[in-house]
């Protein structure tokens, strides 16, 4: 698709698919910026309680994967909220049964 373009794909009822690589604006909020901004809007909001209840922290799963956050990874057992999802896999089965 980089080199060629975009894939175009017409399917029996004559719909056309489009793939293609887009560039897609994500934005991120350093937490060391972001929490004290956060904290005197929520002391000057108490409507937004409702938000403050939904907001994440979506990298520190990762980083408390390292042995030396040990500690911290305890100390915000109490915190956490597990949720499950499904995720599309495409894949092949193996001779023995297993996924490739």
């Amino acid at each position: 698709m980089v080199e060629h373009g975009p894939v175009r794909y017409c399917d029996e009822n004559e719909g056309e698919y489009v793939a293609d690589f887009v560039p897609v604006e994500k934005r991120s909020y350093p937490f060391r910026d972001a929490v004290s901004i956060l904290d005197a809007w929520f002391k000057t909001h108490p409507e937004g309680q409702t938000l403050r209840n939904r907001l994440t922290i979506s990298h520190l799963s990762c980083a408390l994967k390292a042995k030396k956050r040990a500690e911290l990874v305890q100390r915000l057992t109490g915190a956490v909220s597990l949720h499950v999802e499904t995720e599309l896999r495409i894949g092949r089965k193996g001779r023995d049964g297993s996924r490739e």
